[in-house]
């Protein structure tokens, strides 16, 4: 979200130092949230400052409270974060997300599957359109909206796989709708299972 140099501002136009003196946070702890290190934040401040930067709260919310879980925070810290902060879930993402997702969502089921058991691979789906739903300005603006699409798939996928721990690396290929042929480098998911033993 911040350009090379935090005190440069955001994509969103408005200056980091603008953005301080609305969101209950020094500017110093509103850069280090930008750039993702430090503790992990309450809800309260990531609605907050989701608000000030016109960002649909309800995909937000649903990857902030599964990041949360996976930082090791507990179902009591979770709940009491949501409670002070309520986001509607009635917020529904754009038309054309909609459509791109009809159009999309059974071939990066079938391309998650080959690395995630069920449950994982739901997940990647879901939180790769989550994020395209907070990033849709961006992906509309790129020269190629499947590629950004596919990319952020990709990426969540990586994600809840664990690295290879050998020296050795499998490479297979998938055949998507449309011709596509990618190159998938099989990992040891979680689970302990590899992506080829299905």
């Amino acid at each position: 979200m911040l350009g090379s140099d935090p005190g440069e501002g955001l994509k969103s136009g408005l200056p980091l130092s603008d953005l301080s003196t609305r969101v209950p946070l020094a500017k110093s702890k509103l850069s280090e949230l930008l750039r993702g290190t430090g503790l992990y934040p309450r809800w309260e401040i990531i609605l907050s400052l989701a608000l000030h930067l016109q960002m649909p709260g309800w995909p937000l919310y649903r990857l902030w409270r599964q990041a949360a879980f996976e930082a090791q925070k507990s179902s009591d810290w979770v709940e009491r974060c949501s409670d002070k902060a309520s986001v509607t879930t009635s917020q529904v993402p754009p038309l054309d997300h909609r459509a791109f997702r009809e159009i999309v969502d059974n071939d990066y089921l079938f391309y998650a599957q080959v690395f995630l058991d069920d449950d994982q691979r739901d997940t990647a789906v879901s939180n790769t359109f989550d994020i395209l739903w907070l990033r849709w300005n961006e992906a509309l603006a790129s020269p190629d909206i499947r590629r950004f699409a596919w990319n952020t798939l990709r990426t969540t996928v990586m994600a809840l796989c664990l690295p290879i721990t050998s020296s050795v690396q499998v490479t297979r290929h998938v055949r998507i709708r449309g011709g596509c042929r990618p190159d998938v480098h099989a990992c040891v998911c979680r689970g302990g299972r590899s992506a080829l033993d299905r």
